[in-house]
């Protein structure tokens, strides 16, 4: 049986045996009433039926509603129905039918009974239902502030405690001080000692007062001695009207005298001699009852100034009760900060022992942390949720996370190692129970904005933490780090971290500088404060190996993501690491990207900056991810460093091996697909690098190591590569008309390398330029594709400029014949030069036979193309050497 629920419901039982013994000590009296009223019903008129019907409505409606809204009924009523029933039922089955038979006709109109008992069941049970329903889904989202149950800091003075206690037995009551600043755990400790001294010691008599619910003396007074009767009832039926006559003696005194009254032992009112003898009887029957009594005391330091003494005063009121224990919590600062300096020893003089609880360890606020972020942030073996952010507090504070930069000291101008910076801890931040509790409290909230990938987990932690501890740094410090920390970039290249002015695509350093300024920031702060603030800073800002900010592209000091962090993601970056991660997974980058080209210039390349190192870092799983991937990296990436050039080859190769090594012409279909976008992609401009330093590998005699990238592990093969890159240029022919685009399409293949260095396009690339020039020439025109250019660069005096035709043209319109010569002997000079006189010599007979046949109207655009033969004329009648200012001004601009 339930113990606890009897306890409870002890009066409430009683009260309903009392009623059904007496209705059955009175039944036939009360039956006979009955009978008596039913007679009287006249129950054949329309009048009767007419109310009986609107009873059954009223009933219906009453109930339904209630039902409805799970209405609580009153327990007592709940207890009267049931009763009723009982009543009823007793009644209808006592007696024989001879008796009632005159009036049954009537008395089956009493059978509302049952209708009425049954609508309340219903709403009783539904109620519970509810309740249960609401308990049983109760999971709320914040920790309330409620005692803790496990082992605690001060567990060896808890059972000390309880051994002395338990043996103590003392004539007069004997008083306990527990002192301890707020959230040291007093009402855990004195909770903790309450229930397990109530477990082990059956025969004391324990009870705990919470005074600081009583508002003014009087409450006080009469509610300790009310929950004192209460507690010694069970063993004394005497001690009731003693302590309530005592009581009232005590409160008929005018409210000024409660001072005088309330004084140590028996001179409480020696001028009343009812309440000595009162007082007296009280004491007997407590030694009768030969049991300790245990007062436990709890937040004396929650009261006011009057309500502590009147507290106190009533301790030493019950100072001559045998065997009453008195144990007390409270902060002592408190009670004689607000007592004033006049009652500083009063304390002493109340309590007989005082022990002053230790403040927890680090170990136990470690495992209380950790045992909330459990409850909190629940983990599975079936995914990753939480196991990130579990780690983070785990080992927050281990060696892994210890780094201190060296720093220069502002304060003594001298290095590092005059500069005192505490090592941290949990305890410099979190201090009681208290604080765990607000703290994981005020995390959970703020977490419930961050998504797991889009933070380092520690750094998030140690943020807010800081923040807890000093609430307003940020506002004056975060909010504008940028006038504090220095700006570097990371140069994977060199292998370090290069100083810059870009306020973003970088990293937050806290630097000697930035140390200078934060010093001047806070320079109204304790000593102790700002050696924690710098600690941190160290831990989030400070230099570290550039591996850290390669592979965590969302730690704070990455500039694009410090404001996820400050701000809770609230105003923060554009786009996310989550958002990144949910675009790669659903297979949408292309979409992502679209989104993004419609931000502001700077805007969209802080955002592409981002999304390019995330990609860098992403596995590829599937063959539908390398295709997202793929085309993603060909529409984002511009030129890279050989570095990230090989991380890309390294990737493709791998994409080939898992998803494509069966099938090799459709992994370079899939490739050329990529490549085939009307715009310059990153792929094109990958595989043409890839294939001119393989040409220029092969020419020894005119490069050295120095001067060609040697990438390995390229998957593609030099056919491979010139039939994905001709096969650009066709399609950007076909579907553009952007000159400078098909231009540069032209160039991507190499074929092969002449002599003094001179690069060499492919027969095949030619011929297709050449008769798209034949079919568009004005497209090609009007794009200045056929001007002569400007080869000294526009800044040099007049008399040094230098004039001549695109460089390449003469490769466009050369004779394949000559050309193929010429790639079996590329040291050929004389060769190469009778290779650049044809070409030219053609060019100039193609332009003089579009004049010729004035193909298109407009004096201008003919004068114009007139203009650019005579310069060619005479380009070639100099031997192929760039016109002088003159000699092109005076054709160009007569």
């Amino acid at each position: 049986m339930d113990t606890n629920w009897l306890n409870t419901n002890f009066k409430t039982i009683v009260s309903f045996i009392v009623f059904i013994i007496l209705y059955l000590l009175f039944q036939n009296i009360i039956e006979n009433l009955l009978i008596d009223l039913g007679s009287l019903l006249t129950t054949n008129t329309v009048g009767f039926k007419f109310a009986y019907v609107l009873l059954f409505l009223l009933i219906s409606i009453y109930y339904v509603n209630k039902i409805e809204d799970k209405y609580l009924p009153n327990p007592n009523f709940t207890i009267a129905v049931l009763l009723i029933v009982c009543y009823y039922i007793i009644f209808r089955m006592s007696n024989d039918a001879g008796k009632l038979e005159p009036y049954l006709y009537n008395l089956k109109y009493f059978d509302i009974i049952w209708y009425a008992a049954l609508l309340h069941s219903i709403l009783w049970f539904n109620s519970k239902k509810a309740k249960k329903k609401k308990e049983h889904n109760q999971s709320n989202f914040f920790i309330e502030e409620k005692l803790h149950n496990g082992e605690i800091d001060n567990q060896l003075v808890l059972d000390k405690l309880i051994e002395i206690v338990s043996k103590l037995n003392t004539d007069n009551s004997f008083t306990i001080g527990l002192n301890a600043p707020w959230g040291y755990g007093k009402s855990t400790f004195l909770n903790q000692f309450y229930n397990r001294y109530s477990k082990e010691n059956k025969d004391s008599i324990i009870f705990w007062y919470s005074i600081w619910k009583n508002k003014g003396s009087t409450a006080i007074i009469d509610n300790f001695f009310q929950l004192l009767a209460n507690e010694l009832k069970p063993f004394s039926g005497e001690i009731g009207n003693e302590i309530d006559g005592y009581v009232n003696e005590i409160l008929h005194i005018a409210p000024g005298e409660i001072g005088g009254v309330l004084q140590a032992g028996k001179k409480l009112l020696v001028d009343e001699k009812s309440t000595e003898e009162y007082y007296d009887r009280i004491d007997t029957i407590i030694q009768k009852i030969d049991r300790q009594i245990i007062v436990v005391l709890d937040d004396l330091d929650r009261l006011e100034t009057q309500e502590i003494l009147d507290s106190f005063k009533l301790i030493r009121t019950l100072s001559d009760f045998n065997n009453i224990i008195f144990i007390a919590g409270y902060n002592r600062e408190y009670i004689e900060k607000m007592c004033g300096p006049g009652k500083k020893d009063y304390i002493n003089k109340i309590f007989q022992v005082e022990i002053n609880l230790l403040p927890f360890d680090e170990k136990r606020i470690r495992e209380v942390i950790l045992d909330e972020v459990r409850k909190s942030f629940p983990t599975s073996t079936d995914d990753s949720l939480n196991h990130n952010l579990f780690h983070g507090f785990y080992g927050l504070f281990d060696k892994t996370y210890d780094y201190t930069p060296k720093l220069f000291d502002l304060l003594t101008g001298e290095n590092e190692n005059s500069r005192d910076t505490p090592s941290l801890s949990w305890f410099r931040f979190l201090k009681t129970y208290r604080d765990i509790n607000r703290f994981i409290n005020e995390f959970k909230f703020n977490y419930t904005f961050i998504d797991e990938q889009d933070i380092v987990s520690k750094e998030y932690i140690l943020l807010k933490l800081l923040f807890f501890k000093y609430r307003e740094l940020q506002q004056t410090i975060f909010l504008n780090l940028e006038d504090i920390l220095s700006n570097f970039i990371v140069d994977s290249v060199n292998d370090k971290l290069q100083p810059t002015n870009i306020g973003y695509g970088g990293v937050y350093v806290y630097d000697d500088s930035a140390y200078k300024k934060l010093a001047e920031k806070l320079n109204n702060y304790q000593n102790e404060d700002i050696q924690l603030i710098d600690a941190v800073f160290q831990k989030l800002f400070g230099e570290k190996d550039l591996k850290y900010y390669t592979t965590n592209q969302n730690s704070i000091a990455q500039i694009y993501h410090t404001n996820t962090y400050v701000r809770n993601n609230i105003a923060g970056a554009v786009y996310k690491i989550s958002d990144f991660t949910k675009a790669y997974k659903e297979l949408n980058l292309g979409k992502l990207i679209d989104e993004i080209e419609n931000y502001s210039t700077q805007t969209k390349s802080q955002v592409l900056n981002e999304l390019k190192r995330f990609l860098f870092v992403q596995e590829i799983q599937s063959k539908e991810q390398f295709i997202n991937y793929f085309s993603g990296i060909n529409r984002l990436f511009g030129r890279n460093n050989i570095n990230d050039d090989q991380r890309i080859i390294n990737k493709i190769t791998k994409s080939f091996e898992d998803f494509y090594s069966k099938n090799r012409r459709k992994f370079i279909e899939e490739i050329a697909r990529f490549i085939n976008i009307p715009k310059i992609g990153y792929l094109e401009r990958l595989l043409s690098d890839i294939n001119i330093n393989e040409k220029r590998i092969n020419r020894p005699d005119l490069y050295d190591s120095k001067n060609t990238i040697s990438y390995t592990n390229v998957v593609f093969t030099q056919e491979e590569i010139k039939a994905i890159l001709i096969g650009k240029l066709k399609y950007t022919i076909d579907n553009t008309l952007q000159i400078n685009l098909i231009i540069e399409a032209y160039h991507f293949y190499t074929d092969f390398i002449a002599t003094d260095h001179q690069i060499i396009r492919a027969p095949i690339a030619n011929d297709i330029i050449q008769k798209d020039i034949r079919q568009r020439f004005i497209y090609y025109f009007w794009a200045n594709f056929l001007d002569f250019n400007e080869t000294s660069g526009g800044t040099s005096p007049s008399d040094y400029r230098r004039y001549a035709p695109n460089y390449f043209l003469c490769q466009i319109f050369s004779r394949s014949v000559t050309l193929n010569k010429l790639k079996k002997n590329p040291n050929d000079n004389a060769l190469f030069q009778q290779y650049q006189r044809e070409g030219w010599l053609l060019y100039y007979k193609f332009l003089y036979r579009i004049t010729e046949l004035s193909a298109y109207s407009g004096e201008f655009t003919l004068e114009r193309l007139e203009k650019i033969k005579k310069l060619l004329r005479l380009f070639i009648k100099k031997g192929y050497k760039p016109l002088n200012q003159e000699e092109y001004s005076k054709i160009w601009m007569p």
